[in-house]
Parts: C-alpha cells; sequence; structure tokens
C-alpha cells in the first residue's frame, strides 16, 4: 500500500512539474513554443469532437459543430 502511495506521489510532481513548464512557456516566453500538456488537451479535444460528429450527415450542422472546437484548443 505504500509503494501505492509513492506512485501516486511522484505522477503528482510530474503533473506539478509539467504544468509549471507550460505556465512558464505560455505567459513567460514570448515565441512559439508548446506544451506537453496543452498538445495532449487539444488532441483530446479534437479526438471527442470527432467522435461526437462522426455520425452527423448534415453537413452545415456538423461544420457549426466542429466551429466551437477551436477555442477550446487555442490556449494549447
Amino acid at each position: 500500500m505504500q509503494g501505492l502511495a509513492w506512485l501516486g506521489f511522484a505522477v503528482g510532481i510530474a503533473l506539478l512539474l509539467l504544468t509549471g513548464s507550460s505556465v512558464i512557456k505560455t505567459l513567460l516566453i514570448p515565441r512559439n513554443l508548446s506544451s506537453a500538456i496543452g498538445t495532449v488537451m487539444a488532441r483530446l479535444v479534437l479526438a471527442v469532437y470527432r467522435l461526437r460528429t462522426a455520425k452527423i450527415d448534415d453537413v452545415h450542422r456538423r461544420e457549426r459543430i466542429l466551429a466551437t472546437d477551436t477555442p477550446l484548443r487555442m490556449p494549447g
């Protein structure tokens, strides 16, 4: 049980470091850099949108739904 606690601690520290790195890259560095968290989240959001719109035959309805995808992925 203690091994599982240490594993959770290590995963938490890794997430903390990734988040800190993402914040620094986003706010402090004035050039276009992508972060691991931003890239993963952008791909996840796109996958969910594609899965959700896969069975919609009406092109206009599908495009209207997919148009809301871009603002969600821009921070990444």
